[in-house]
C-alpha cells in the first residue's frame, strides 16, 4: 500500500514526530521495567502487572498516534491501522505464520526438555504471557516502530530506508532494556534486529501492522513460554529453542505470507 502523500517536511518535522510516538512506548516500558526488574519473570504476579501497565502503554501509544495523524490529516492507513475486521483477521493469519513452521521445527529438531508444565498450570498461564505480550510488547511495539515511524518515514527515505531506520531504533530499544536487566549478548542483538527487519518487510508487503502484530505476539508468547515459563520442560537446550522459535518460523512464515499476500493482490488486480 503506498502511503498517503502529502507536502513535503523538513526532515527534522519527519524526525521530530516518529520521536515523539517512540518515546511515549520507551516511557511505558521504563515503567514496567522498573516495576517488575526485581521479580521472577515467570511470577503471575510479574505477568499482571505487565498486563496492567500494558494497557496503559498501548492506550497511551494508539492515542498518541490518532492524534498526530488527525494533526497532520493523515489517514490511519498511513500508520498500519485500517478496518477491524481485516485487521483481526490479519492478527490471526500472522500468528498462525508463525506457531505452524515453530510448531512442526520443535517436533522436528526436538528440544530435550525434562519434564513439560503441568496441563492445569499451563492453562492458567499461557493466557497470562499472551495478554502481557500483546498488550506491553506486541501491540505498543508495532504502532509505534512499523506503524507510525516506518509509515511517516517512507514517503521520504524509500521503502528499505524506512525498514531498516525503524528496525534499528527497535534494535537499540531491545538492546537498552537487556541493559538495564541484566548483560545484552551479541544474539540478543541479532534476534532484535532480524525481528525489525523482518516485521518491517511484513508492515510494507501488507501495507498494515495487523500481520506483523500477530507475528510478533505469537513468537514471543512462545519464546517466553518455553525459555521462562518451562512449558516444554525445565531443562530445555536454549540454543535449540531459539532455532525452532525463531530463524526457522520466521523465515517460512514470513516467505508464506508475503507469496499469500501477493497472490491475494494478483487476484485483485483488474485484468485486460
Amino acid at each position: 500500500m503506498t502511503p498517503h502523500r502529502d507536502p513535503p517536511r523538513r526532515a527534522s518535522a519527519v524526525l521530530a514526530r516518529a520521536a515523539i510516538v517512540v518515546l511515549v512506548f520507551l516511557l511505558g516500558l521504563a515503567v514496567i521495567v522498573a516495576l517488575t526488574r526485581n521479580e521472577p519473570a515467570a511470577a503471575h504476579s510479574t505477568l499482571v502487572t505487565r498486563i496492567l501497565v500494558g494497557i496503559v502503554v498501548s492506550a497511551l501509544v494508539l492515542g498518541t498516534v490518532v492524534g498526530l495523524s488527525r494533526h497532520d490529516r493523515r489517514p490511519l492507513s498511513d500508520a498500519g491501522m485500517s478496518g477491524t475486521v481485516g485487521w483481526l483477521r490479519g492478527v490471526g493469519g500472522g500468528a498462525l505464520a508463525w506457531i505452524v513452521p515453530a510448531a512442526v521445527a520443535v517436533a522436528v529438531i526436538g528440544v530435550p526438555a525434562g519434564a513439560p508444565l503441568p496441563p492445569a498450570e499451563a492453562w492458567g498461564t499461557v493466557p497470562l504471557v499472551l495478554a502481557a505480550v500483546l498488550l506491553s510488547e506486541a501491540l505498543p511495539e508495532e504502532v509505534a516502530f512499523r506503524g507510525y515511524a516506518q509509515g511517516i518515514l517512507e514517503p521520504r527515505v524509500g521503502r528499505w530506508g524506512a525498514i531498516l531506520a525503524q528496525a534499528a531504533a527497535f534494535t537499540a530499544t531491545g538492546v537498552g532494556v537487556r541493559l538495564a536487566t541484566g548483560p545484552v549478548t551479541t544474539t540478543d542483538a541479532v534476534v532484535f534486529a532480524g525481528m525489525g527487519i523482518g516485521l518491517g518487510y511484513l508492515r510494507a508487503v501488507t501495507g498494515n501492522i495487523a500481520v506483523a502484530v500477530g507475528f510478533h505476539a505469537a513468537f514471543q508468547t512462545g519464546a517466553q513460554l518455553v525459555l521462562a515459563h518451562g512449558l516444554l520442560g525445565a531443562t530445555v537446550d536454549h540454543r535449540l529453542a531459539m532455532l525452532a522459535l525463531g530463524p526457522i518460523p520466521f523465515a517460512v512464515g514470513i516467505a508464506a505470507l508475503v507469496t499469500l499476500h501477493s497472490r491475494r493482490a494478483g487476484r485483485a488486480r483488474p485484468h485486460g
